[in-house]
């Protein structure tokens, strides 16, 4: 009982670090359905860029106090997400196409969306395709807002049709197949490499409050598992993106934060996974993490997540996928400095800036809920801060390794006797846990089915 009163502390903490708990196209198609793989694929992937246009306003202090429960950099994030494009434009070789898997916007405001698209354009026009799905913020968002003097404004969001419209060029427009009961997809990049973009939301029900978690329907489930077996038949890699993951990325967090998890995880991958899909690609948790999960009836799945560039540790991803070795090599980078970054007299400051920006965050949210959460002193908050922010800061960088002193510091804590300390103690024991493989660079083996 304790060990899992433990755990809903760790889950419900951990929410306030992730913003707002909140048929076939025309195109550049390379689809050919006799096409098989014979060179890797290279390619990019971001998440949860939530671009916001400044233009809606960035001032007030509803605008301030956003911003002090949020870690991503709401005001810079058009800017960041310009630099990452820069840093893929003139990187060598180039990625032949960039995947992104939902949260394009901070809450789906129609002028961030105008604002996403015309950036992603300007990738297209260098030479770099781009795919994207829906994440929970961005369609039919009721938290989308402007922030001027005055305070927090409604402003138009937009719908699921919408979303495809405007998107078009971005995967729909691109597709040898559409799911006609979602905003899902298949479309294939590059010869022989199909990906499944896969829409994970539930935007639908959002009335009052945008709905969180993640569900694949049971029509658009059908459609998956019948495209993935045309896949197979024809001899193609597969690989897919959504926004929700399929692993679990913390331990316990399917049942103690099922709202950062896809519905019913565990029997929908065994499903994907039977039909040859062993390979996505998720975001919403902000969280650098890669879990590799061996299914009961056979088949894996491996599950990369990728954290936002909008926030510290501000990265990007860049994988090589050999359908004929069936190697996937992964590299993290990082966006370090921002030319257009006008806070700051010297851009390469940029990474400690968005580091102070995230540290601030924590330390604002700890002293918000540490009474109330744990039962800590205002004395306890400021003693165990540092402790926190170093826990929470490794746990989304990924690959974080506990030291001996802090494993005894934890250990103090655990047995002390005061209820605030042992739970104190069990949440940082959870955050410095990290599931294999490594999480930012590494390589798998991904076996095909027999």
């Amino acid at each position: 009982m304790v060990k899992k009163k433990n755990y809903w502390i760790f889950a419900a903490f951990l929410l306030f670090f992730v913003p707002c708990l909140s048929s076939c196209g025309s195109g550049s198609s390379h689809h050919d359905d006799t096409a098989t793989a014979q060179e890797p694929a290279f390619f990019a992937v971001t998440s949860d860029t939530h671009i916001y246009d400044a233009a809606l306003g960035t001032s007030g202090d509803a605008y301030v106090i956003a911003q002090k429960t949020d870690r991503t950099l709401m005001g810079e994030s058009s800017a960041i997400f310009v630099q990452m494009s820069e840093l893929l434009i003139h990187s060598s070789p180039r990625p032949q196409f960039l995947l992104i898997p939902g949260d394009l916007t901070r809450d789906g405001e129609l002028n961030s969306h105008l604002l996403m698209v015309e950036h992603l354009h300007a990738l297209e026009a260098a030479g770099i395709e781009v795919f994207v799905v829906p994440g929970n913020h961005d369609i039919e968002n009721p938290d989308a807002s402007g922030y001027t003097q005055a305070g927090r404004e409604p402003v138009e969001s937009i719908s699921a049709s919408d979303f495809a419209v405007m998107y078009a060029p971005f995967g729909y427009r691109q597709a040898i197949a559409r799911d006609p009961h979602s905003l899902s997809y298949v479309a294939e990049p590059v010869p022989g490499y199909w990906l499944f973009g896969i829409d994970s939301c539930r935007y639908a029900e959002n009335d009052t409050y945008p709905i969180v978690s993640g569900k694949i329907n049971e029509n658009t489930l059908e459609w998956l598992k019948e495209h993935l077996a045309l896949a197979r038949e024809n001899g193609k890699q597969v690989l897919a993106m959504m926004h929700h993951s399929l692993n679990e990325h913390a331990i316990g967090l399917g049942e103690y934060l099922p709202e950062f998890m896809l519905g019913d995880w565990q029997n929908v991958g065994q499903q994907l996974a039977d039909e040859g899909l062993n390979l996505v690609f998720t975001g919403h948790f902000h969280a650098q993490k890669t879990t590799r999960r061996d299914l009961p009836r056979g088949g894996f799945i491996v599950d990369v997540q990728t954290g936002s560039p909008s926030a510290w540790p501000n990265p990007y991803r860049m994988v090589t996928l050999d359908a004929v070795s069936h190697e996937m090599a992964i590299e993290t980078r990082y966006i370090e400095s921002l030319p257009a970054f006008d806070h700051l007299e010297n851009p390469a400051d940029f990474e400690q800036f968005s580091r102070v920006f995230s540290n601030a965050s924590i330390d604002a949210i700890f002293a918000q809920v540490g009474t109330a959460m744990f039962g800590l002193t205002v004395q306890q908050i400021e003693q165990f801060a540092p402790l926190l922010r170093e826990a929470v800061n490794a746990f989304f960088y990924g690959d974080q390794r506990m030291s001996i002193s802090t494993l005894a510091t934890i250990a103090k804590l655990t047995s002390s006797g005061d209820m605030g300390e042992v739970a104190m103690g069990a949440v940082l024991f959870t955050l410095w846990q990290d599931l294999p493989p490594q999480d930012n660079n590494l390589t798998q083996i991904l076996e095909p089915l027999p």
